[in-house]
């Protein structure tokens, strides 16, 4: 007899089995970064048995390593973030370095050097942002935080800035319909925009046209989710797996041992923009337009130094009056006069009553007359776009070893473009 309890058990214990095999292979090699670096005396010989300890600023989570017999150390699969490097050896003075950010699928190199001393004796520096990667053939680039914070960037869509570096181009070849998607579609390095993969926290977000993951707005959202993006051009290692064409890889902000979060709205209108080349001459006024981008996001712990939160909210509102042109009856054909081509004269040919209900369904024209019967339409019909973007993350560290996350997103865009046909 088996009971209710035993069976419990052994469901946790097979749950827990998928999600220990899994997770490492899926996400934590596309979504940490490594640190390694050497240890020397103040000679230049290596140091071999230093202890080293890696904390994270942001989370208290440490990492404790040993350099090797050529004095050096390497610790793998550590969250992006800020981190402290401490080194410890009997003998010598303690050597601590601070703010060593670590960018997510990058390896940051921080060598130490140690002076005779005694160990309670600590030298503290704040460590130089890591520029130049010098450990990998990868060719890559990244966008921060800040960057997609402080640059201009239209209806707060992060995958504009990816065609700012070097063989990233926007393919403006490809359709956007449905079935493809409405965002921008990019290729890199010459390849088609099918062959882009688009990862968010390691997990494989392509729609079924394998094209990028835009909402049916047509916007990438989450600017105040997202902690950092990698563009991946060439050569990148083959755990991204399934395409050639190059990597788009988005890791989500997480909760630290401080609360932190944002409030916003952003608003623009057409009081400030100029008419283009197919809309109605002066002095009729330009097509309306008005779009509102608002939300909040926060973040914090739940458990200091052990779980943390993180959640956001994002909302567009967009109506766009656009100008469509179309082919009407003029007002000649209308009442039955054709243009005859060999004499270049109106002739009447009359409208069948059966015709006539099909011809009232027409609108007046308001533009050009063209001559052959027919004139010009010119519409300024709303376009109304919106979306509801919802992201929550939560961490949690069972030891200095063993860590977990989940991350959950939501997003809910619509869109009604009307068209000329």
């Amino acid at each position: 007899m088996v009971s209710s309890k035993g069976i419990f058990i052994k469901g946790l214990w097979v749950i827990w089995t998928l999600v220990a095999c899994w997770l490492p292979f899926q996400l934590w090699g596309q979504t940490t970064a490594t640190l390694q670096g050497t240890v020397k005396d103040e000679s230049g010989s290596v140091m071999p048995g230093v202890q080293i300890e890696i904390k994270n600023q942001g989370t208290g989570a440490t990492r404790h390593v040993t350099t090797g017999a050529q004095g050096t150390y390497r610790a793998g699969e550590l969250p992006a973030g800020f981190y402290s490097v401490e080194a410890k050896m009997e003998g010598f003075q303690t050597q601590r370095k601070t703010g060593m950010e670590l960018f997510i699928g990058g390896t940051a190199v921080m060598d130490l050097t140690m002076a005779v001393g005694v160990v309670t004796s600590i030298v503290e520096v704040t460590a130089a942002p890591n520029i130049v990667e010098t450990t990998s053939a990868t060719l890559s680039n990244l966008v921060n935080a800040q960057q997609m914070q402080d640059l201009p960037l239209n209806a707060r869509s992060f995958e504009q800035l990816a065609v700012l570096h070097t063989g990233v181009t926007i393919a403006r070849t490809a359709s956007l319909n449905t079935y493809n998607g409405r965002g921008t579609k990019i290729s890199i390095s010459g390849a088609r925009p099918e062959a882009v993969s688009y990862l968010f926290d390691g997990a494989d977000v392509n729609p079924a046209s394998n094209l990028n993951a835009s909402s049916g707005a047509g916007f990438q959202m989450g600017v105040e989710a997202i902690q950092e993006f990698r563009v991946l051009r060439h050569n990148f290692p083959a755990e991204y797996g399934r395409t050639s064409g190059g990597i788009v890889n988005v890791l989500s902000k997480s909760g630290s041992n401080s609360f932190h979060g944002s409030l916003f709205e952003f608003f623009r209108n057409s009081t400030l923009d100029a008419k283009n080349f197919f809309d109605k001459p002066d002095p009729e006024p330009i097509p309306p337009f008005r779009r509102n981008q608002f939300g909040a996001a926060v973040g914090g712990p739940i458990i200091r130094d052990r779980t943390f939160f993180f959640a956001n909210y994002e909302g567009l509102r967009e109506r766009l009056g656009i100008t469509l042109l179309s082919t009407v009856p003029d007002l000649d054909m209308r009442r039955g006069f054709l243009p005859n081509p060999a004499t270049r004269q109106l002739e009447f040919v009359g409208v069948s009553p059966v015709i006539q209900p099909y011809m009232d369904l027409y609108p007046l024209p308001n533009g050009r007359i063209f001559g052959n019967g027919t004139a010009e339409l010119i519409s300024n019909p709303k376009q109304k776009l919106g979306e509801n973007y919802g992201m929550t993350r939560i961490d949690h560290r069972f030891s200095d070893n063993d860590s977990i996350f989940l991350s959950w997103v939501v997003d809910d865009g619509q869109g009604l473009r009307p068209t000329n046909t």
